[in-house]
């Protein structure tokens, strides 16, 4: 009978902490009915216990099950679950975000690494298929969805052979609806690196659809282009000589076989990882072939920061940049803000974002919007990063500024919560941390000695309550 009651409750859809404090009450023969009732009402992972905490269960046997994805750099290990005692229910609570998107697989025994099997969220990944944690304040982004009433583009399949590298590969080319080989504008055009994968990992012909068919951008001629050597061609040994293959070969040709712009405020190129690094090494080096750049998640760390070294050093280019990254990105989410905070210094018009997700093709495809209505704008325009949201945390400017070798930040929270303050290099080595506690809602400061820095610009980044916020700051000698 006492069971009977237990699992009346259990049936009640309560919160995964209430059913581990009920099975932990009960006797441990009792205790697998009890989860056996829980996965017949509760039967989706993750579960949220609020609009920050995600719980992840697995029903299985095992010696260990773990967790790896986006948030623990993907780290089999570092991210145990725990068994129920006396059943094969296994569960790991983690805070995010409310608006985090993440990417993840469950680790079995040390080694099987599985999608989540009671999570039918999935994302394509460049190493397969993952589970997919959405918090309940994420924006679901409705451009990746095909729409039966939209008009499709075309895309068609050709090979492009370089004679500047002595090799042909992929290349596709999308058409807008209606595309009119002798209209009296041209097109504008992007380039996309990597090119096969945003069209199989990211769908990105899908997004040009709907976008182009609600008005949200012009339409427009994109090229995606495979890479052969990614890693040489984007960031090592062959990039000169890659990038003097696609201004001199690849864009001429496709002017003559399009109907598309030589204007480069009409003309943008893209890429993430790997890609937005040679994305923005080819604009910057050809400001009058692209005058749009749009990397994502670009690795600006190959070479210790080689690339915003240069153009920190070199007259502005006069390029149009729009940046994106998450703040599950490890070093990429401090070489970010150091980058755009050189572009800033530049006067290049600029426009980023940074969202609560990791280093993924979900991320990317779910922020095309917000490059594509910046960089060729239709008639009805908008984007998630122009919605009116709260910030809960601000920082102020810094006083005095410049300052040498002491200054003050003042900083806002408006709710109470763990609070972070870093100051970070323009390579995005981070050389202090100033804040990192709990601290109640309301005005603070902090003060930073740089009395072993040498001169020149600094950031410094709040993070916190699901806010980030960076500012630039000027040591003086």
């Amino acid at each position: 009978m006492a069971l009977l009651c237990l699992i009346t409750v259990v049936c009640s859809g309560q919160s995964v902490s209430t059913f581990l404090e009920q099975a932990l009450a009960a006797t441990p023969a009792d205790r697998q009915a009890m989860v056996s009732t829980f996965v017949t009402t509760r039967p989706s992972s993750p579960l949220f216990e609020s609009d920050s905490v995600a719980v992840v269960y697995y029903v299985g046997a095992a010696t260990s099950v773990g967790l790896a994805g986006d948030f623990n750099g993907w780290d089999g290990s570092s991210t145990q679950m725990t068994r129920l005692e006396g059943t094969t229910f296994w569960y790991r609570s983690l805070t995010f975000e409310p608006d985090a998107r993440l990417d993840y697989k469950i680790v079995r025994n040390g080694s099987d690494w599985i999608l989540d099997p009671r999570n039918p969220a999935r994302v394509s990944g460049g190493f397969g298929p993952n589970s997919e944690l959405v918090m309940p304040g994420y924006i679901q982004p409705d451009e990746i969805k095909a729409q039966p009433s939209v008009t499709k583009g075309t895309v068609q399949t050709t090979t492009f052979v370089s004679a500047i590298m002595n090799s042909s590969r992929a290349l596709l080319v999308y058409t807008p609806p209606n595309y009119d080989a002798a209209a009296t504008v041209p097109y504008p055009v992007i380039l996309y690196h990597d090119g096969t994968d945003y069209v199989n990992l990211a769908d990105v012909p899908t997004i040009l659809d709907n976008l182009i068919a609600a008005g949200r951008i012009e339409p427009l001629i994109a090229l995606f282009l495979k890479p052969i050597n990614r890693e040489t061609e984007y960031a090592t040994t062959q990039t000169d000589l890659f990038t003097a293959m696609v201004v001199t070969e690849l864009m001429p040709w496709a002017r003559a076989h399009y109907r598309i712009s030589s204007d480069p405020s009409r003309t943008a190129v893209t890429g993430a990882s790997y890609g937005g690094l040679i994305s923005t090494q080819q604009c910057h080096r050809n400001p009058t072939v692209f005058g749009l750049c749009g990397p994502f998640s670009p690795s600006y760390w190959v070479g210790n920061g080689a690339l915003t070294s240069e153009i920190a050093a070199s007259p502005s280019s006069g390029v149009k940049y729009y940046v994106d990254w998450g703040t599950y990105e490890g070093s990429i989410a401090a070489t970010g803000p150091a980058f755009v905070t050189v572009l800033n210094g530049k006067g290049n018009e600029v426009k980023y974002n940074v969202w609560h997700e990791g280093h993924s093709w979900g991320s990317w495809r779910a922020h095309q919007d917000e490059m594509l209505t910046y960089f060729f704008p239709g008639s009805n325009t908008t984007s998630r990063s122009d919605l009116a949201l709260p910030s809960p945390s601000s920082l102020a400017a810094n006083f005095p500024n410049p300052f040498g070798p002491q200054t003050t930040i003042p900083f806002e929270t408006s709710s109470a919560g763990l609070v972070t303050i870093s100051v970070f290099d323009t390579l995005g080595r981070r050389v202090a941390k100033l804040v990192d506690e709990t601290l109640p809602a309301g005005h603070h400061s902090v003060n930073f000695i740089a009395t072993q820095l040498p001169s020149g610009v600094y950031l410094v980044q709040l993070a916190g309550n699901g806010a980030e916020s960076v500012r630039t700051m000027h040591l003086m000698r």
